[in-house]
């Protein structure tokens, strides 16, 4: 589907990344909407590295420890230690640190109840509804035309479709000759090779709940059903599936669903279904299915449930395949999600599929409605046309499905508004010409400075092609500058480049550098290019012009009325900024710190501030908890030398103040901050 909006910035969403399910109706078949969005994981962060082997090193950095790695994505998951975890901050903390790629909150999302409808006593509207033994309109000849893609022989036999779900019922009659042998619980990396054990298995992931546990045993027949005379019937019903269960009936997180996608491309999965969708942006979940793309996988992901135009993981990155759902007229269905690049239109309103066994034994059936269900019918499509040429990639695959949309042209020109998916011209496109092969681009972004070029870490680049209505990528950098784009189309593209959102690492956007240049992209060719800014370096290295200032010792000079230049606290694990002033007894003063709070300031610091009196006793402590910056007021008990102190609250703030040693490391280039000291009131 085609819309207005032809860009987006990314460093805001990566540092948020928040992730929202697609939907199952009851009755009346609409999702509601836009649906619930979960948190980041409270305490975890998602870590890429150059050098596996640093993984230790570098969550010791930000006081956490390593608990699971993905060797394939040379990624980590690390758990952060002590009171209030910071996830953003910890991320921004590493990013740009020795051997760390990239460094982001893992992403989670919480799933809409699951609402499903009975219907044993449903009717085909139409003779040609019925293809199994119930009826299911998305298949007819009015909807996806399957039946015309059967009869060319297109039955997608060979393929191997990977579901990313909820774990599959695979004794279900549907499902239970088509599963491909291998099932995969990423939460503990278990393979499972018997459908007995898989069941237990589903048990234990359940909590007792098997209710939650449904939605992918729908998508796995809207998929690969199988054409056997009962209950209804898939797009590819001579293709076979691999269940990963990434919600467990939770969501997994992003760590153990890309190593499930990991899996399921080394599994041998052609087609990779991706049912759920995502505000945000997650570095990890982005080089998944760059691994994917690379190793010649078709990755199909839900456009999302909000009913609005808007840009949501996985289905934006570059290569996947976005699933708008239809409605029954054959129009958008009003809860479902459009990207401003084009997008297939399939069925995903009330569509009768399979329900597991163990909610509706011995395996029912139910309606289903929401872009989920819609993007496993369109991996089904998938499917059809990898068992007609298994040699097809990733981008011919799209191409290909988009002509049967009316969205494409032969040529890879944009064909204007097209219509919904109609499977039964894939036979006359086959015939017709070959799609051209896909593109690939490694692009990098650096920014110029007085002292050389350096790597435009968390910058933005997105590819426009300057064929009206044609697709529209977009990556952020990672800590070297570099971003790919695998599976793309062939043609001429508008890269936009910007530097980081200053207002995140610190700065002002004023201070962000972007350019626009031409880039042209052959087909089944790689390219390499390299873009400089004029401005938007991110400092790695501050200097505080305070600095030594560690100790009360060393406490640099502070007066009424005065605020400080920029300072930071960084250059150690446990950085403590001290500064001192005279006071006399009775004057009642405000210390107050001016940080990520602060428009002006920005960053990242949580901060904290003590006071202490001439014997080094605690008289005032404050921490940014309620959301706004660190500010205490307090009568000075006698005159003397005070001294107040400056840190995050990572470091000091688990003793209230008291005891550094106590807390967590928290050395970040982005905690900035002004101090101001200021007399309320006249001493007597």
């Amino acid at each position: 589907m085609n819309g207005p909006a032809r860009g987006l910035t990314l460093t805001a969403a990566l540092l948020a990344g928040t992730l929202a399910a697609c939907s199952r109706s009851a009755d009346s078949g609409v999702p509601s909407s836009p649906g619930p969005v979960a948190a980041s994981t409270a305490q975890t962060l998602v870590v890429g590295l150059s050098d596996p082997a640093a993984a230790g090193r570098v969550a010791a950095q930000v006081g956490g420890t390593v608990v699971e790695r993905l060797p394939a994505l040379k990624a980590v998951l690390i758990v952060l230690n002590g009171p209030r975890p910071d996830p953003q901050a910890a991320a921004l903390a590493l990013t740009g640190a020795p051997g760390v790629v990239f460094a982001s909150p893992q992403s989670t999302l919480a799933r809409d109840p699951l609402e499903v409808a009975r219907t044993p006593g449903m009717q085909p509207q139409s003779v040609n509804q019925t293809i199994d033994a119930l009826p299911q309109y998305s298949l007819d000849a009015g909807h996806l035309n399957v039946q015309a893609a059967w009869k060319a022989g297109l039955r997608g036999g060979g393929v191997t479709v990977g579901l990313l779900d909820a774990p599959a019922d695979l004794n279900h009659p549907d499902l239970n000759t088509r599963w491909a042998g291998r099932a995969y619980d990423p939460a503990t990396d278990t393979v499972y090779t018997s459908a007995a054990d898989w069941t237990t298995a589903v048990k234990r992931m359940s909590g007792g709940d098997l209710s939650g546990l449904a939605s992918g045993t729908a998508t796995a027949s809207a998929a690969v059903g199988a054409q056997n005379g009962t209950g209804v019937v898939g797009v590819a019903p001579d293709a076979r599936f691999l269940s990963a269960a990434v919600f467990q009936p939770a969501f997994v997180g992003s760590f153990d669903a890309a190593r499930a996608l990991v899996w399921t491309v080394d599994a041998g999965a052609k087609v990779v279904a991706l049912p759920w969708s995502s505000l945000g942006y997650d570095p990890l979940l982005k080089a998944a299915t760059d691994y994917a793309l690379a190793h010649g996988a078709t990755v199909v992901a839900a456009a999302g449930n909000a009913g609005r135009q808007e840009r949501q993981q996985p289905a934006m990155y570059p290569g996947v395949l976005a699933s708008v759902a239809g409605h029954l007229s054959g129009q958008r269905a009003g809860f479902s999600s459009f990207g401003p690049d084009p997008s297939p239109l399939t069925p995903g309103l009330d569509l009768l599929l399979a329900n597991p066994g163990w909610t509706d034994a011995p395996g029912g059936y139910a309606l289903y409605s929401g872009t989920s269900f819609s993007a496993a019918l369109l991996a089904g499509g998938a499917a059809l046309l990898l068992g007609a040429d298994a040699t097809f990639d990733p981008y011919q695959v799209r191409s290909l499905l988009l002509q049967a949309s009316g969205l494409l042209q032969a040529s890879g020109g944009a064909a204007g508004a097209g219509g919904p998916l109609d499977l039964g011209r894939l036979p006359a496109l086959l015939a017709a010409s070959r799609p051209p092969q896909a593109a690939t681009a490694h692009l990098s972004l650096r920014v110029r400075t007085d002292s050389g070029d350096v790597a435009a870490l968390l910058g933005d680049l997105t590819l426009l092609s300057t064929d009206p209505g044609g697709p529209v990528y977009l990556a952020q950098t990672d800590a070297s500058g570099h971003a790919d784009f695998y599976g793309v189309q062939p043609g001429g593209y508008r890269v936009l480049a910007a530097a980081p959102d200053l207002s995140v690492t610190g700065g002002q956007a004023s201070e962000r550098g972007s350019l626009s240049a031409d880039l042209t992209l052959a087909a089944g060719a790689v390219t390499a290019q390299t873009y400089t800014l004029s401005k938007g370096a991110v400092n790695l290295h501050p200097v505080d012009p305070y600095e030594p200032n560690d100790d009360p010792a060393s406490a640099a000079p502070l007066t009424y009325g005065q605020q400080t230049a920029l300072a930071y606290i960084t250059g150690k694990a446990r950085d403590l900024d001290f500064y001192a002033f005279q006071g006399v007894a009775g004057d009642r003063v405000r210390a107050s710190v001016a940080a990520r709070g602060d428009p002006a300031v920005g960053g990242q610091l949580d901060s904290v501030l003590v006071l202490r009196d001439p014997a080094g006793a605690i008289v005032g402590y404050d921490d940014d908890y309620t959301g706004s910056d660190a500010r205490l007021e307090a009568t000075l008990p006698a005159s003397g030398r005070y001294t107040v102190e400056v840190s995050s609250f990572r470091i000091l703030g688990p003793s209230e103040g008291a005891d550094p040693s106590k807390g967590q490391p928290d050395d970040s280039p982005f905690n900035r901050y002004r101090l101001s000291l200021n007399l309320l009131n006249a001493s007597p």
